[in-house]
């Protein structure tokens, strides 16, 4: 008899005794174990690992080793105690993440001040602390030792505790497993492809490394926020024992879950990397089609072992009763019918081979798995499908449409060559029409510029372009066919002009009659992208929604569309959700893009606008130095694409200027911002709206350095060039007026800055509603307004809404709406309240911009200013010296702020002795910025000589 059939043997009974074992009452279970074990230890085991299995799959893991059996089979040992304040090495444990058969992991944090790191630590359990469990967390410490990859969650260190108890330091890795990951985002199935390919990328670094990871599962596949998928727990991987003449294999005697396990590992045959390849396969079946592989959702461990072993897996399509089909296309952005059409076929093959009983059938290595999903990304034939000249011809047919369209039809010309003759020539007539259409289309166009007509006055773009479309609408019985695509093309301009009302008009007629004709599917799809964008800049991110929605479902019945359209989909979805202030979900379309782009050769301006959109996403999550990287690679293929002098190149220096600026590098961000100005004046003109936002960027750049004259002269100019081009309820003028709102607090001008923080507060309302980032951002100004004209219920009424709002959706970016908070308090005599307040800006601010920022400074200085109302003078100092170093990302903290916080240093110093040569040097020095910025007749430069004149008087 063979070992696969003794082993299936073994398995069948195990099965039978566990069936047994369910019907019986503890004492005849106990007696029926007994004479199982005297009989066959073997079999023995089989019957324990079923009965762990059906306690708790994937909690207590489906165990087959002896040992652990054991203990599984009595009761789980319990979690070691809290450790309190215990330490390990150099971190401090502070609390449970996680408990498993061997292992408890724990967060801990470092505390030899070298960094503010966090790791997840796991130390071996005391209870299961024997000599084979120790061999295995040393052997995952040396699997996890040679691994370095992306998506595999890296080793930091490893040792013993004070105590002798074993311990890894690991990645703590803050993500979801990766089916809820994708199913809360509604990730289409192409992005959920392109996540699997990163855990196929990890898996095989393993597999190279000679190591089968053997517990392959969602769960054990987290993805961040930023859409980076992460592979954990190695703690059952083992090395693969190989020589010259034997096939790579492991042991069994390791933990699985049923419902991802290979057949050989429940039935205890050679383990290989294969297995790893099943679950795999198993997985995607899951992210695909929402279903298991294998059994049902309400399958017992027990009856999901049976089927691996016994049954084929479920098809992707197959839906059964039991299964809510519609719910499960709705996490993945579509209707059933689609989701059915797009799971049949290459990915029901690949799922499929991946699956098969037999580790030879299955595909060879994780690569291979990995290559035919992206062949079926690329529209390429996938290896695992039969090689028939018909699947063949058809993949071709769907990537190279366009050209075996010509050359068919050349083929009928010449097999039916008078039909065709005929119809070539109807064509050909039709196309002279539209030459000669399109000849006196020009011509009409242009003869504005004739002397005769134009009679010395210079003739704009704008004045063509409104001409032209004037034409366009006056032919009421030219090509329909013609007329739609001239629409197309004058709608695009006047996006590209920032006419936004006139081009959405010309692109919502162009996409109906390009419907009508279906004749120009790739031309149809993209104007849906540029008519999504051109709403998207008025603000309607709901239409811009619909007509991305249009265009790709355009696109996916479009036999001549390729990957470029594709790109331009996701890029469109990631601008909207930029717009919506969701730059996680704006970061997975982006990505999804970029990787579409790299794998595919396509136009080095579509790789920088999608690279762009992927940095501006990462702008948004924080991520500044990715978003640094990834905006200077756009730069570079932008230039690559349209020259230096592009008015794209010039808005990229501005996206610059803007990560300067969140990393406080205001010198830098004031040579990128000007530098993007001028390009951008040179090539579009003082009325463009692109215009609008250089100055706009350029004027928070002058804001944040104390030039608050010439901010408020950028920003008024943005949001009047906006309001006359886009028009006034634009988002991006209502962007505009907060940062005015905020200068013009400074200049001070309060009356304006309420007016400013009003009208934005109705744009963004109007638009988007009251819960709407923009909405809270521009409420919390008219708070801080209110507040500095001592209107301090209606303050309180605002920022308290703001902080409320923030509270609720578990937002912890901004630290101003605290220290405003801490004002308030202070201003109603509360100083102890405001103290609580402004500690907590000063943590915030530390976190998010860093010690030296403006937002820790000004945390500092009004923490100094609480802490002084509440009689700790001492303290007070200590923070206003504090903001005193924070402004130095300013050079010799020359900053209009500077100067007042070294005002109220003086004040607070000249109440002791001894200090009043630092005092006059402090008020010194508030006197030369406030002359340098204010100018010497401004009130607060006399405040600042004035007091200056009595110390040195004293």
């Amino acid at each position: 008899m063979s070992r696969q059939r003794a082993d299936f043997d073994v398995t069948r009974n195990a099965f039978e005794l566990f069936a047994q074992w369910l019907e019986l009452d503890a004492p005849e279970r106990t007696q029926l174990l007994e004479h199982v074990a005297q009989r066959d230890d073997s079999l023995h085991q089989r019957v324990l690992a079923l009965i762990a299995a059906d306690r708790g799959a994937d909690e207590t893991a489906f165990l087959a080793d002896s040992v652990l059996l054991d203990i599984a089979a009595t009761h789980a040992p319990p979690a070691d105690s809290d450790p309190g304040d215990r330490r390990v090495g150099a971190w401090v444990l502070e609390r449970s993440i996680g408990t498993g058969g061997m292992g408890q992991v724990w967060l801990a944090r470092r505390s030899d001040g070298q960094h503010g790191g966090v790791a997840a630590i796991k130390m071996l359990r005391v209870a299961v602390a024997d000599a084979y469990a120790n061999a295995r967390f040393a052997q995952e410490g040396r699997i996890l030792a040679q691994l370095a990859h992306p998506h595999i969650a890296m080793l930091l260190d490893a040792g013993f505790s004070a105590d002798g108890q074993r311990f890894l330091v690991l990645e703590y890795v803050d993500g979801e497993p990766i089916d809820r990951w994708c199913d809360a985002r509604r990730l289409e199935l192409d992005a959920r492809l392109i996540i699997f390919l990163q855990v196929c990328a990890a898996v095989a670094h393993a597999h190279a490394h000679l190591i089968v990871h053997r517990d392959l599962k969602p769960s054990n596949i987290l993805v961040l926020a930023d859409g980076n998928a992460k592979l954990l727990d190695f703690g059952v991987a083992k090395l693969i024992e190989h020589a010259a003449t034997e096939p790579v294999t492991v042991d069994a005697s390791a933990a699985l879950t049923p419902g991802y396990a290979a057949p050989e590992q429940i039935t205890g045959a050679p383990i290989t990397t294969a297995t790893d390849v099943h679950a795999l396969g198993a997985i995607l079946c899951r992210l695909l089609a929402g279903h298991a592989a294998f059994g049902s959702e309400r399958s017992t461990p027990a009856q999901l072992a049976r089927a691996v072993v016994d049954d084929e897996p479920r098809r992707l399509t197959d839906f059964g009763a039991d299964i809510d089909i519609a719910a499960i296309a709705t996490a993945r952005g579509t209707t059933p019918e689609r989701l059915r059409r797009a799971l049949r076929g290459d990915l029901e093959v690949i799922v499929a081979k991946a699956l098969k009983k037999i580790p030879g059938q299955r595909y060879a290595s994780v690569q291979a798995l990995a290559d035919d999903v992206h062949r079926h990304l690329e529209y390429r034939p996938i290896a695992a499908r039969a090689d028939s000249r018909a699947y063949r011809a058809r993949r071709f047919m769907r990537r190279h449409w366009l050209p075996l369209g010509a050359a068919g039809l050349l083929m009928l010309v010449v097999i039916i060559s008078a039909t065709l003759i005929a119809a070539q020539a109807r064509q050909t007539a039709r196309e002279a029409r539209a030459t000669l259409a399109v000849k006196n289309f020009l011509f009409g166009l242009f003869t504005a510029v004739d002397p005769n007509e134009a009679r010395g006055r210079e003739i704009s773009a704008r004045e063509l372009l409104d001409r032209g479309r004037e034409r366009v609408e006056a032919d009421a019985h030219g090509d329909p066919a013609l007329k739609a695509e001239l629409r197309a093309t004058l709608g695009r301009i006047y996006g590209q002009l920032g006419l936004y009302t006139e081009a959405v008009e010309l692109q919502r007629h162009a996409i109906a009659a390009l419907k009508s004709t279906s004749s120009m599917p790739v031309l149809l799809v993209r104007t849906e992208i540029e008519y999504a964008n051109s709403l998207r800049e008025q603000g309607d991110l709901k239409g811009a929604d619909a007509a991305v929605a249009d265009a790709q479902q355009h696109l996916q019945v479009s036999p001549d569309s390729g990957v470029e359209e594709r790109i331009r989909v996701l890029s469109a979805k990631a601008k909207i959700e930029i717009s919506r202030r969701d730059f996680a979900a704006a970061k997975r379309y982006a990505d999804a893009s970029v990787a579409l782009g790299g794998a595919s050769p396509v136009d080095a301006a579509l790789q920088a606008e999608s690279t762009w959109t992927k940095a501006s996403a990462e702008w948004g999550l924080k991520s500044l130095d990715s978003a640094e990287a990834d905006y200077r690679e756009a730069l570079r293929l932008m230039t690559l694409a349209h020259g230096a002098d592009s008015p794209l190149v010039g808005m990229l220096h501005g996206n610059l200027a803007l990560i300067m600026r969140s990393q406080s590098n205001y010198a830098q961000a004031l040579v990128e911002g000007e530098t993007g100005l001028a390009i951008a004046q040179r090539a579009l003109g003082p009325k463009h709206p692109s215009i609008a936002i250089d100055h706009a960027n350029l004027g928070l750049t002058h804001y944040h350095l104390g030039h608050y004259r010439q901010a408020r002269e950028l920003l008024e100019q943005a949001s009047d060039v906006q309001r006359s081009g886009v028009g006034i309820d634009s988002p991006a003028r209502a962007g505009f007026l907060i940062n005015l709102g905020l200068v013009l607090i400074e200049i001070p001008d309060l009356d304006a800055a309420e007016k400013a923080f009003a009208e934005s507060l109705r744009i963004w309302q109007g638009k988007y509603g009251r819960e709407f980032p923009g909405s809270l951002v521009a409420r919390a100004g008219l708070g801080r307004v209110h507040l500095l004209q001592g209107r301090l219920d209606q303050a309180q009424a605002e920022l308290g809404e703001v902080q409320a709002s923030e509270v609720k959706r578990g937002v912890r970016d901004d630290a101003s709406i605290l220290y405003d908070l801490g004002e308030l308090h202070r201003a109603r005599h509360d100083p102890l309240a405001a103290v609580t307040l402004d500690r907590e800006a000063l943590e915030r601010a530390r976190q998010n911009t860093g010690e030296r920022s403006r937002y820790s400074a000004l945390a500092h200085y009004y923490l100094g200013l609480a802490l002084r109302d509440s009689g700790d003078a001492v303290g007070a100092e200590s923070e206003l010296r504090a903001a005193l170093a924070a402004f130095s990302y300013i050079p010799d903290a020359a900053h209009p702020w500077a100067a007042t916080t070294r005002l109220e240093l003086s004040r607070l110093l000249a109440k002791r002795t001894g200090t009043q040569d630092e005092v006059r040097r402090l008020l010194a020095d508030a006197l030369a910025i406030r002359e340098r910025f204010f100018g010497a007749d401004d009130p607060r430069t006399l405040e600042v000589r004035n007091e200056l004149a009595a110390r040195s008087a004293n």
